[in-house]
């Protein structure tokens, strides 16, 4: 029994190494666009509340 190799397409992109990385899937690509955009919003709170803050600083208190 001689089998011979199976020989590979060279549209199989999974079967070359040289081929480079796959791009991700569209789930993938959306819950990466997702999380950027949650880090994002957070980001832009934590300025506001860093601008509030310096805004709406507390007077020192005068000593009577």
């Amino acid at each position: 029994m001689n089998q011979q190799p199976s020989s590979r397409s060279s549209n199989d992109k999974a079967a070359d190494p040289r081929a480079g990385p796959q791009a991700p899937d569209l789930d993938s690509q959306f819950e990466e666009m997702l999380h950027q955009i949650w880090s994002s919003e957070a980001e832009w709170r934590f300025d506001d509340r860093i601008d509030l803050a310096v805004k709406f600083r507390r007077q020192p208190l005068k000593p009577s």
